[in-house]
């Protein structure tokens, strides 16, 4: 397989230039006013070494202004062609200023050497008259100063370097006049503290530089070459992408294009002669993705079709063929075995990638009939041998996969297929044809018919021909379906082009008619009968009726008609048609009662009557309405009155418990326990304001006086009702007599205890007590039943008096009254007014008038009690 790259070109130059900074000191040798200062004192005065700067505005003052200089050679230091894009000035202030002053100091340039000058007055005025570069203040700490240079000076200096003069920088305080100096390190200073000017220049002036790589864009896996071109330079370094480096021009060597080549490749020139003055050039490479090699069955067979596929997805495919080979999309069609064929895809980019694609001989397949008869052996012949034989359906055919042996299974047709030693295939179909089977089944298993019956016959071997022999019988050459005509026998052929088989039909006389009854209902059963023994009953409708095979019996199954066949032992048949009438809908309702009560039974089929099995069990006492009489089981029916046919259900009377025992009489809020001999059931009460019962154990306790209705009800939900009498208990209420000081009860009972503070006073178990002690009274009596009570506590207050002397002295006046009462009394009294049954209903401490007018007419009892709490006085009051 070939591989084809394209190769997209696209040159990107760009050329690059080098800035380089070269300094320059301004030394020279001692005494040689390289540095130097100008004193305007009287006569102009020149100094050599440091250099200073002054302004004292007078030239007698402090010997006066003082203006000083340094000199650099600029010869040889900047290139021919080449341009200065940046100067600065170095200096170091190796004194403090005289005075805290920081005046401005103007630097300028002069052109030529200042060193030169012998007239003092025209070097005086030269620094003050040159090109000024930079002015700023200092201020007054020792240190190394730097200074850019304006863009006044950098243009200055470019052209001074580029004639190779002598430049001089002088320094010059400016502003209002002052006492300050500086003083600058000159020539006899270190290297590092001399003045030096710092200048940066690039190469443009340099052309004619540039850098190809070819061809690009490049497809990966094809090769580009760099090429470069660059007069009047001394020597070349090529650099590029994963470290490619290359001394030549021209590099020979081809670059394979890949993601690891591809980037930016660079050319530098080197010039001698012009102080390392380089020029670079670039030329981008961009490689672009080839498709991935070409996948799929490359060595196709003849005829057939090959899917090929390569990514990414976005090419297109063309085909160079001289076999005949085509291509649609990515689907080649093979041609012929002579000839060659070759598949490109190609990308939008160009890009592409080929495969060359061999046609395989198909071989040829030999000797294959149009059919074969079953069980017989026939060897197929391929060309060229050597390959394998395969056969689908294998049910159909079996062949030997080596030597290409054939046999038919059965019937059908199969496909024959061949493959060659290089694997292509050739296909054909024969059909297989098995000789008839010997056995000939009929459809009603029997060999036997009657006239105008019929039976079908069948064979194993399907696709044959029937035929009968004389007119007896008519026979359909294609199904096989024979038809009685006459009595006597027909002998019958199946055949086919592999073999035949024979049977022989017998056409006989039916039996006779059948008789009995020809209906019955649902479930019900009948007898049916025919004079011809030895025959077989049937139905021809299972879900109607079902037939007992031997004995001519009909059990209805569903409501219907269907057709009874009676079948002799020759096969045939007697006929007649039969009616399943249907039954009544089920019965539904409560199938269930108890003695004495009613139950209603329903149906939802109409035209039906209801009865009863046994009416001593249960009767009915309207249509489907049963009532109970006698505990037991019996069967209800619901019959339908023009066929006879009928529902049933079972029946159950359930029996009611036995009567309940147990006291029939008890007092309220105790508890008794009744019972039942029927195990099982269940308690309940039905005036639970009387009494309530325990549904498990039949413990019943008294609520309140009355008759409570007790039921005990079985799980068949019959149930015995007694009633029980709940008797109230005794309601003793405490009666006071305020004049007898006693505590009796208002009806009578047949025992009593009393009790004063919850203890019992011993012998006071008669109708009354007396009060004779302030407390808490109450009393616990029986009545005539045995039902007991304690009665509710009545409070007794004070019950006694100061003496005859105080009471004789408190009177209550008017008495009786209308509503105001005034109480005369020696001592302060609380007066305390009850009605007869011992409510309080009025009450007034220090009392001396009480109005009463809000109370009803009647008679009450006023109590009188002093300051420790004692009655005093007691009396009836009556309130008109």
């Amino acid at each position: 397989m070939k591989k084809l790259y394209t190769l997209l070109l696209l040159c990107l130059v760009a050329v690059q230039v080098r800035a380089v900074v070269v300094t320059v000191n301004a030394t020279g040798a001692a005494n040689s006013y390289k540095t130097g200062t100008i004193r305007n004192w009287l006569t102009p005065q020149r100094l050599d070494g440091n250099i200073e700067a002054k302004n004292n505005g007078a030239p007698a003052a402090a010997n006066g202004v003082r203006r000083g200089w340094a000199v650099f050679n600029l010869a040889g230091l900047v290139p021919p062609g080449a341009t200065v894009s940046a100067v600065t000035l170095r200096f170091t202030i190796n004194g403090a200023a005289t005075t805290t002053g920081n005046p401005p100091v103007a630097i300028t340039g002069f052109s030529g050497d200042m060193s030169t000058v012998t007239n003092t007055t025209t070097l005086y005025n030269n620094c003050n008259t040159g090109t000024a570069f930079n002015t700023t203040a200092w201020g007054t700490t020792t240190a190394t100063l730097t200074r850019a240079f304006n863009t006044t000076g950098v243009t200055f200096i470019d052209g001074e370097a580029a004639a190779g003069n002598f430049v001089s920088i002088c320094f010059n305080v400016t502003g209002t006049p002052n006492t300050q100096i500086y003083t600058i390190t000159g020539e006899n200073g270190t290297a590092a503290t001399q003045p030096q000017l710092q200048i940066t220049y690039s190469c443009t002036g340099v052309t004619g530089v540039t850098a190809t790589a070819s061809p690009v864009p490049v497809c990966t896996g094809s090769s580009f070459t760099l090429s470069g071109t660059a007069s009047g330079a001394g020597s070349y370094q090529w650099s590029g992408p994963s470290g490619y480096t290359s001394t030549d021009l021209n590099p020979p060597a081809p670059i394979v294009g890949s993601a690891a080549t591809a980037g930016t490749y660079t050319l530098a020139a080197f010039y001698p002669g012009v102080n390392g003055c380089s020029v670079s050039a670039t030329s981008a490479v961009t490689t672009t993705p080839s498709p991935t090699s070409i996948t799929g069955n490359l060595t196709p067979c003849e005829g057939s079709t090959t899917t090929l596929g390569s990514t990414p997805l976005t090419g297109s495919w063309t085909i160079n063929s001289t076999s005949g080979a085509t291509i649609a999309g990515n689907v080649v069609t093979a041609g012929s075995s002579v000839g060659a064929t070759t598949v490109t895809y190609t990308l939008p980019s160009g890009c592409n990638v080929s495969a060359a694609v061999t046609t395989l001989d198909t071989p040829n397949a030999l000797g294959l009939a149009p059919y074969y008869c079953g069980g017989s052996v026939s060897t197929l012949s391929a060309s060229p041998s050597g390959g394998t034989w395969m056969a689908n359906p294998s049910t159909v055919v079996s062949i030997d996969p080596v030597s290409g042996g054939l046999s038919g299974v059965s019937n059908g047709t199969a496909n024959i297929t061949y493959t060659g030693t290089n694997g292509c295939k050739t296909s054909s179909s024969t059909s297989i044809v098995m000789p008839p089977s010997a056995t000939i089944t009929p459809s009603t298993g029997s060999f036997h018919i009657c006239p105008s019956l019929s039976t079908t016959l069948s064979n194993a071997i399907t696709g044959g021909t029937w035929s009968a022999s004389g007119s007896n019988v008519t026979i359909n050459s294609t199904t096989g379906m024979v038809t009685g005509v006459s009595l006597g026998t027909s002998d019958i052929t199946y055949s086919n082009t592999c073999g035949s088989a024979t049977t022989t039909i017998y056409v006989d006389a039916p039996p006779p008619p059948i008789t009995g009854t020809f209906s019955t209902c649902v479930n019900a059963s009948v007898i049916l009968h025919n004079a011809a023994v030895g025959g077989v009953w049937s139905s021809n409708d299972n879900s109607v009726a079902l037939t007992a095979a031997g004995f001519g019996s009909v059990t209805g199954v569903g409501a219907g008609t269907l057709t009874i066949t009676y079948t002799d032992v020759t096969g045939c048949v007697a006929i007649t048609p039969f009616t399943v009438n249907p039954i009544p809908a089920p019965i539904t309702g409560t199938a269930s009662v108890c003695p004495g009560f009613t139950t209603t039974l329903s149906d939802t089929s109409t035209g039906a009557t209801w009865s009863v099995a046994d009416t001593n069990i249960a009767k009915l006492i309207a249509p489907g309405i049963v009532k109970g009489i006698n505990a037991s089981t019996t069967t209800i029916t619901y019959t339908y009155t023009s066929t006879g046919c009928y529902r049933t259900t079972p029946f159950t009377v359930n029996p009611l418990p036995v009567a309940i025992t147990g006291n029939g009489a008890f007092c309220a809020l105790t508890s008794d326990t009744l019972h039942n001999l029927s195990l099982g059931g269940t308690w309940s009460s039905g005036t639970p304001a009387v009494a309530v019962i325990n549904s498990a154990t039949g413990i019943v306790t008294g609520v309140a006086g009355g008759i409570a209705s007790i039921t005990y009800t079985l799980p068949t939900g019959c149930y015995r009702v007694r009633p029980i009498t709940i008797r109230p208990l005794p309601n003793p209420i405490l009666t006071y007599d305020f004049f007898t000081e006693t505590l009796s009860t208002g009806t009578f009972y047949t025992s009593y205890q009393w009790y004063q503070g919850g203890l019992a006073i011993p012998g006071a178990n008669s109708y009354s007590v007396a009060a004779t002690d302030p407390g808490f009274y109450s009393v616990y009596v029986t009545d005539t039943f045995g039902c007991e009570k304690m009665s509710a506590t009545r409070t007794i207050t004070a019950v006694s008096v100061n003496g005859p002397d105080l009471s004789k002295a408190i009177s209550v006046h008017p008495n009786p009254t209308t509503g105001l009462v005034s109480i005369i009394s020696p001592v302060s009294v609380k007066a305390v007014i009850s009605s007869l049954d011992g409510k309080v209903v009025a009450e007034q401490a220090n009392a001396h008038t009480m109005d009463i007018s809000n109370l009803s007419a009647g008679m009450y009892v006023i109590m009188l009690f002093d300051e420790s709490g004692n009655r005093v006085a007691v009396q009836k009051l009556i309130k008109e």
